[in-house]
């Protein structure tokens, strides 16, 4: 078949050989050169790996002398480099735990389970980090989860152990605070209410009268009365010097014998009976009429108080 007859049947020509060669050539040419450069990219990635591991070693070096900011700082240059190198975050939140930095080692550690979740450095960093930060009952949970994980992981298990000590420690003291305030509280409610009481009865006091004391009354008013020869008691309207019918009652009084004496004493009721002077010093007059009570005593008096009725036509 001719050139002709085969591009009139429509049929494919092969490349010439020169032109089959010189692609291969290229194609040769463009995969050693990509070779080329994903080997210097890996030479790279090496480099900076190493670099970084230079960083974690020093740090490393610095967290075991206790130079622990040089330490965080020697982390944080490995990372700036390698920023996914999950031990360097774990080391760097060592690092701030020691320096007190709790919030920056909690930072860390989760960045550190996102990047490694199946290492129990993770959780144990992560419970730490929530431990130092009284957060308990978190830390608890990363505990246990880690130890869902890893139950042989001794890290884990002390760390689990320490954090419910703690719980329960604060859960204690959270107990005896809120009873102390409560205690407070009503111990200040009940002051409250004292002093409430006490300036209300003071406002009672001031606008209540003080009270008599009748008793008091009564000898004031006998005293009042001998001193006074002048006083007039009612009675049958007739006006006497009470001290002198005073000591001529008792002049004329019968004492009669001691046991007599005794027994007038000693009668029924003397108890309240002997309240009144007059009665034990056998004045004549044992009571007083109490539809002829003298005006200025005061009405509130039992009867066996009010002093003797003087009839004006005895002499």
């Amino acid at each position: 078949m001719s050139d002709s007859e085969a591009a009139a049947g429509g049929m494919d020509q092969p490349f010439p050989p020169e032109l089959k060669g010189e692609e291969a050539r290229q194609q040769q040419g463009q995969e050693a050169q990509k070779k080329e450069e994903t080997q210097e990219e890996d030479g790279e990635e090496e480099q900076y790996r190493v670099m970084a591991e230079g960083y974690k070693d020093e740090g490393n070096a610095a967290f075991k002398e206790g130079r622990y900011k040089e330490a965080i700082a020697l982390y944080t240059q490995g990372l700036d480099i390698d920023p996914d190198n999950h031990v360097l975050y774990s080391n760097r939140s060592a690092a701030y735990l020691k320096e007190q930095e709790r919030g920056k080692a909690l930072k860390d550690a989760e960045k550190l389970m996102e990047i490694k979740p199946d290492w129990p450095k993770s959780y144990s960093r992560k419970g730490a980090a929530q431990h130092a930060l009284t957060r308990y009952a978190l830390a608890i949970e990363t505990y246990q989860e880690g130890i869902a994980l890893f139950p042989t992981d001794k890290a884990l298990v002390d760390g689990l152990k320490a954090a419910e000590e703690a719980y329960n420690i604060d859960k204690q003291a959270r107990f005896e605070q809120a009873k102390r305030e409560r205690e407070t509280a009503e111990h200040r409610k009940k002051k409250e209410a004292e002093a409430k009481a006490a300036a209300e009865n003071k406002e009672k006091e001031a606008e209540e009268p003080p009270p008599t004391d009748d008793l008091a009354s009564f000898f004031s008013l006998v005293g009042a009365t001998g001193t006074d020869p002048k006083q007039t008691i009612s009675g049958a309207n007739v006006q006497r010097d009470v001290k002198k019918a005073l000591k001529e009652d008792y002049a004329k009084a019968d004492l009669g014998t001691s046991e007599s004496q005794i027994a007038r004493l000693l009668q029924p009721n003397y108890s309240w009976k002997n309240l009144n002077p007059y009665s034990v010093l056998s004045l004549g007059i044992v009571q007083a009429i109490e539809d002829n009570i003298p005006p200025s005593l005061p009405p509130s008096l039992p009867s066996y108080l009010y002093p003797p009725q003087i009839s004006g036509g005895e002499a």
